[in-house]
């Protein structure tokens, strides 16, 4: 019988590296989200601005992509850290850096480890997988949640 959800043992969770994103990114747009009512949004203004203005600046990164990233780095900040959830969505011309921050400096984020059908804890394992590096640090009470989506190494 697999065990029940809440028989996953937190040592088979990892940590993310933690320290800030390399400094040259350019700010693309910004969003505030109060809670989860607001993903369809950002979906959305994420879309306008990777089609508008950042079209064309990454070769071989998707929007949706982008998208799928900020929704799970979003999702898990609204969840785990609390609202408000501040996205920001930034540019070098050799990646996207999406760096998403909230205010639960206490809730480390983890990437999860073995975990049974049906009990979550995927959103980091998704975007560790979309993302060429991906960490968090802290800037007093506030927690940053960031991700590099881009073909090279950022």
């Amino acid at each position: 019988m697999p065990p029940e959800p809440s028989d996953v043992r937190a040592h088979d969770d990892a940590g993310l590296p933690t320290g800030a994103p390399t400094a040259g990114f350019s700010l693309l747009g910004a969003w505030r989200l109060p809670s989860t009512a607001g993903l369809a949004g950002l979906r959305g203004g994420l879309l306008d601005t990777l089609e508008g203005e950042g079209a064309g600046r990454v070769r071989d990164v998707t929007s949706q992509e982008v998208v799928l990233v900020a929704s799970e780095l979003t999702t898990n900040a609204l969840e785990h850290g609390g609202a408000p959830a501040d996205v920001r969505l930034l540019c070098d011309s050799r990646c996207y850096l999406l760096d998403v921050a909230d205010p639960g400096v206490d809730a480390l984020p983890v990437v999860a480890g073995v975990r049974p059908a049906g009990a979550g804890g995927f959103g980091l394992l998704i975007t560790q997988r979309l993302s060429e590096s991906l960490g968090w640090y802290a800037d007093g009470p506030t927690k940053h949640v960031w991700a590099t989506v881009g073909p090279h190494p950022c």
